[in-house]
């Protein structure tokens, strides 16, 4: 996907983007800073759909942690969060690479776990 200097084209960001959407903002002949505004725009939209699905996995998370409690088991269970990677990088299509989702989800992963550990088991941060 990049150029020459292995920063990808206009075109080429735009080819990768359309992977997501169907409808992409429309981008003039002559680009100006007012250009940024659409585009800034949806990644604001995602960052709300995100803060949602994060509350939301949370919630479900939540629920296992009550189970867990119920049934004597500890928050933390390293054969699930390997199995959580797994999932989410053989999901990646990029352009983060699976390191990068890997860090992102090492850290949904690890405040979820800590809320789970404050709820149920006492700790503290």
């Amino acid at each position: 996907m990049a150029s020459h200097n292995d920063k990808p084209s206009l075109s080429e960001s735009l080819e990768h983007a359309a992977q997501f959407s169907d409808a992409l903002p429309a981008l003039p002949d002559e680009l100006g800073a007012s250009d940024l505004a659409p585009w800034r725009d949806r990644i604001d939209a995602i960052d709300s759909q995100l803060v949602r699905l994060l509350n939301e996995r949370t919630a479900y998370a939540h629920v296992i942690g009550a189970i867990k409690n119920e049934i004597g088991m500890r928050a933390y269970v390293p054969t699930r969060e390997a199995e959580v990677m797994e999932n989410v990088i053989g999901v990646n299509t990029g352009p983060f690479t699976d390191n990068a989702i890997r860090r992102i989800f090492e850290k949904i992963v690890e405040e979820t776990r800590a809320l789970e550990q404050r709820t149920y088991e006492g700790k503290t941060d």
